[in-house]
């Protein structure tokens, strides 16, 4: 394994990892469309972890180090914020600005 040193290595970690996303059978569908105007049904916490588990995975198969160690840090609390953002919005029977 390698470090996280460049463009080419976050191509090379994205690219891996939405291919899995694609071929994972609990996330396959919303990433295929399926979800169309059904957010509300599929944006549940088990799919972010589901997502968090398969990006942690991703990078401990090609990166070590620093930058991998917060690449998985930052997909955590990105993880997080949408968590957040769902909540608040169906706290508030609210829809969001787009």
């Amino acid at each position: 394994m390698k470090q996280i040193l460049s463009i080419t290595d976050i191509k090379l970690l994205v690219d891996s990892f939405y291919k899995k996303v694609r071929e994972d059978e609990l996330l396959v569908d919303i990433f295929n469309g399926v979800i169309k105007n059904k957010w509300p049904q599929h944006l549940e916490a088990k799919h972010f972890e589901r997502w968090i588990e398969l990006f942690y995975a991703t990078i401990e198969e090609l990166f070590e180090g620093e930058k991998a160690d917060e690449a998985k840090w930052r997909a955590q609390k990105m993880a997080e914020m949408f968590l957040l953002k769902i909540e608040y919005y169906k706290d508030r029977d609210s829809k969001p600005l787009l």
